[in-house]
């Protein structure tokens, strides 16, 4: 009296896939908010100069700038 159990596993593949997608975009989600952080440091930095100021910070570096 052993009955067989048949598994289809079409069924459970495609949710595996799913799961390996939202895995790799919560891995990207660090590295865009440091990205977006790092921008808006640099815009903030660049605006606080006067054109001014920036000619003189170019001028202080040197032939390296």
């Amino acid at each position: 009296m052993n009955k067989s159990v048949m598994f289809d596993a079409g069924l459970t593949t495609s949710a595996h896939e799913s799961k390996k997608d939202k895995v790799r975009l919560l891995a990207f989600l660090p590295l865009i908010f440091v990205f977006a952080i790092v921008a808006v440091v640099a815009l903030i930095s660049d605006s606080s100069l006067t054109p001014e100021q920036r000619i003189q910070v170019f001028q202080q570096s040197g032939p390296f700038p």
